[in-house]
């Protein structure tokens, strides 16, 4: 069934479903819903202990993004919004999940409202989400 069906069927869209069938991970308990019973399935929820190994990250798995400058630890302070900047046009969730619980969300946000994203789509995400939170900002803006 391709996307566009499954949409028709669930009544939702297919950008809606394309985020995910690619990772998103802000689940709406009722899209879920429509979309499991288009699919003729039965939507299954579980809990399930978080592995030790799953709990860690080390900021060093961060250094793959930083190709053009040695990384260091204390650059994750000293230059927050560049690591910030870097991390949000390359990195994973893993890695945007570590920087927030590592600056915490208000000095996070703080460095996203001064950050220089060159991807268009990642810019206008993160504009969205600053707007959302109702946070007085600086234009997020472009290297391009």
């Amino acid at each position: 069934m391709s996307l566009e069906q499954l949409a028709r069927k669930a009544g939702t869209s297919v950008p809606s479903l394309s985020r995910y069938e690619n990772g998103w991970n802000r689940f709406e308990l009722y899209t879920l819903k429509k979309i499991a019973a288009a699919l003729e399935c039965r939507l299954v929820i579980s809990f399930g202990k978080i592995k030790e190994n799953e709990k860690k990250y080390d900021w060093r798995k961060l250094r793959r993004l930083f190709w053009d400058h040695p990384l260091k630890e204390e650059d994750l302070t000293g230059y927050s919004t560049w690591v910030i900047e870097r991390v949000l046009d390359y990195g994973n969730l893993a890695d945007v999940k570590f920087l927030f619980s590592r600056f915490g969300k208000n000095r996070f946000l703080d460095e996203v409202s001064k950050a220089n994203l060159g991807f268009p789509r990642t810019r206008n995400y993160w504009k969205k989400y600053l707007e959302l939170e109702n946070r007085q900002k600086q234009e997020v803006r472009s290297n391009a």
